[in-house]
């Protein structure tokens, strides 16, 4: 027989008094380039209890006005715990839209913890849950934008479960966009489920979000969708939460593996095919040598730098431009400290994500290409920019549907 609701409300403030909870973590992987990038915070009630189960727990909670309390106690605990996760991983921190409006969440008790553990709070995702149904969409805007002024960043969960979500990503701009379960099961086997989420990536692309499917629990939907190009995976396949932190995944050489037999699969759409075989300078080269080289081609901005065929790093034309460099010293010396290298087969589309990380210094240095670990060419940021305007003029008519469908969903 089971416990009555009294004696699991006695079990539920006693959690919250003792801070009895018990926090997971589930990775959340590139599946495109096998990276973390971060980690959804669970939350459990103490193993073996009545409560352990975050559905029972947290219902509870919210049926007798108690849902702040442990929302607070969980983000709590989960920040708390992330000693062990690497610099510039995200913690996704899941919070119900109705706390949102919660005078106490804006009393800044999560910034508090923050400002005495390592994580920054450019790191932290705050995850809505569509637990709630949002009625007032101006005021959850306002709301949510005390954190993203903040350097906070939104996701939006459950995405394609129901109408409200739907809505809801329409009236609000996420930086994560995570596909419900529902929508990621079996979707190997169901054209629908595709053309639906393909709706959901441009929708994503166009307001500058990121796709994060959830729920991949089979090896076919996960091909599925690292084909269809999503960005983000999360399950049981990827990873099973847990209360350690992986640095890495067992998953991860069998993504990276899907990526390259895609990008064989689709040529045009890779890197090596829009490179070309540029000037290279020897590391041994002294700098009145590769000045001149720069003078007799004005189009050349980058040199790539080798040794032995191998790679050491890159010179551009405006470290040359300084009369006070001595002449005769090599260049060596004036190596750029972070050269982006990719090879033959990387998709142009991984490539400009790179790029666009880089810092506004040495964001318009060339790329430089391998093939089979030795050098093979370059791709200056217009070749790459190109590509991509070509590519758009190409799908306008692909576009225009899209945006009447857009229309459709906002009326």
């Amino acid at each position: 027989m089971g416990l009555s609701e009294e004696s699991m409300l006695k079990d539920l403030k006693d959690i919250i008094d003792n801070k009895s909870i018990r926090t997971l973590f589930q990775p959340i992987i590139n599946l495109k380039t096998a990276e973390i990038l971060g980690y959804e915070a669970l939350s459990r009630g103490p193993k073996g209890s009545s409560l352990e189960s975050p559905l029972k727990l947290f219902s509870l909670a919210k049926k007798h006005n108690m849902l702040f309390n442990l929302e607070q106690l969980c983000r709590e605990k989960a920040l708390l715990n992330t000693q062990n996760i690497e610099e510039g991983n995200k913690l996704f921190l899941n919070i119900d839209p109705g706390v949102i409006y919660d005078s106490n969440f804006k009393a800044g008790t999560t910034k508090e913890i923050i400002n005495n553990i390592s994580i920054s709070q450019n790191d932290i995702v705050i995850e809505l849950t569509e637990t709630t149904c949002i009625d007032d969409f101006q005021g959850f805007r306002l709301a949510l934008n005390h954190y993203t002024d903040q350097g906070y960043q939104i996701a939006i969960d459950d995405t394609g479960a129901g109408y409200s979500g739907l809505q809801s990503i329409v009236s609000i701009s996420y930086n994560y966009i995570k596909l419900d379960r529902s929508l990621v099961m079996n979707i190997d086997q169901d054209p629908v489920k595709q053309a639906l989420l393909e709706t959901f990536m441009r929708f994503a692309k166009k307001i500058n979000s990121k796709v994060i499917a959830e729920g991949i629990e089979t090896v076919a939907e996960l091909d599925i969708l690292i084909q269809m190009g999503v960005d983000y995976g999360q399950g049981y396949l990827i990873a099973r939460p847990d209360a350690s932190i992986p640095k890495k995944l067992d998953i991860s050489d069998y993504i990276l593996a899907k990526n390259n037999e895609k990008n064989f699969l689709s040529p045009k759409y890779i890197i090596g095919n829009i490179a070309s075989k540029s000037l290279t300078v020897n590391i041994d080269s002294k700098v009145n040598r590769v000045k001149k080289t720069f003078k007799e081609d004005p189009k050349l901005f980058s040199l790539a730098v080798l040794e032995d065929e191998k790679i050491v790093g890159l010179v551009t034309r405006n470290q040359f431009l300084d009369t006070e460099i001595d002449q005769f010293k090599g260049i060596d010396s004036m190596l750029k400290a972070k050269t982006l290298v990719v090879d033959f087969n990387t998709s142009i589309e991984e490539v400009l994500e790179k790029v666009t990380k880089r810092n506004s210094r040495d964001f318009y240095d060339c790329v430089i290409v391998t093939q089979d670990n030795k050098y093979f060419g370059t791709v200056s940021i217009k070749d790459i920019l190109s590509f991509f305007q070509q590519l758009n003029l190409n799908q306008e008519i692909e576009n225009d549907a899209f945006n009447n469908f857009s229309k459709q969903i906002v009326m």
